[in-house]
């Protein structure tokens, strides 16, 4: 009987990893990962990363609301985070042309 029921619980956590492997398929792994990492990249960028709101995240681009140095919230920003290079729309130029190649009509 004991052997039976161990035999079960192997079966039922197999039928569980099959079924997680389904329901979250690469893309949406990736994606989650990308956006972490998005976010610790601008994270590590900002003067008061613990006051940091963000909204709108699909993989590397994004909005982001933070306190600046006057102590005060200066509203939210797009960025596109590449590895550990972020660009944000008040301080780069190319800002569009960069938005548009990673983040498409976002």
């Amino acid at each position: 009987m004991k052997k039976l029921l161990i035999g079960l619980g192997v079966i039922v956590a197999l039928v569980a990893v099959l079924y997680v492997l389904a329901y979250f398929n690469v893309d949406t792994v990736n994606r989650f990962l990308n956006e972490r990492d998005a976010k610790a990249a601008v994270l590590a960028k900002l003067k008061d990363p613990d006051s940091a709101e963000f909204r709108n995240l699909n993989g590397s681009c994004g909005e982001v609301n933070s306190k600046n140095s006057m102590g005060g919230y200066s509203g939210f920003e797009r960025f596109v985070a590449i590895g550990n290079k972020v660009y944000f729309e008040s301080q780069d130029r190319l800002f569009e042309s960069t938005w548009r190649s990673a983040c498409g009509n976002h």
